[in-house]
């Protein structure tokens, strides 16, 4: 697994405590608090992709946990509630249903139909609402794999 964040309100001095890694740039597992997160959205937006798993930093909790892909203002979010139960979150309308998209997973391009690609801003804003509430049912429609 590539990185983890702790959601459902465990505070560490006033912040949500995250446990995240991403692709490419930050190797490795590591506990922060939500806004070193975001600061590492922020420089891999500006470099146009990325690549997140998001889950609890609790070792005893795998699940929930998400991963968040994009590239240019593409994204695809992908949530996996149990290890019987894997979701894609549903597109938003930025791209064609029809077409095809490559978006990071990992250290790959992944093929994905525009059904469920959104925008890297509505992705975020998904990101954050699952920080915030550790329930991905309150952050859009979602399709099981």
């Amino acid at each position: 697994m590539i990185g983890r964040i702790r959601t459902g309100g465990r505070a560490y001095r006033g912040h949500v405590l995250v446990r995240w890694t991403a692709t490419p740039g930050k190797p490795g597992d590591r506990p922060t608090d939500e806004s070193e997160l975001a600061a590492h959205f922020k420089l891999r937006k500006a470099a146009g992709s990325g690549y997140f798993e998001i889950s609890h930093p609790d070792l005893s909790h795998l699940y929930p946990w998400m991963t968040f892909g994009f590239l240019e203002d593409l994204a695809v979010i992908e949530a996996f509630r149990s290890e019987e139960q894997m979701q894609i979150l549903c597109g938003d309308g930025i791209a064609p249903s029809s077409d095809v998209f490559a978006i990071p997973v990992m250290d790959e391009l992944a093929s994905f139909t525009g059904e469920y690609v959104s925008s890297v801003d509505r992705a975020w804003t998904v990101v954050t609402a699952f920080i915030a509430s550790d329930c991905t049912e309150l952050v859009g429609d979602w399709h099981d794999l």
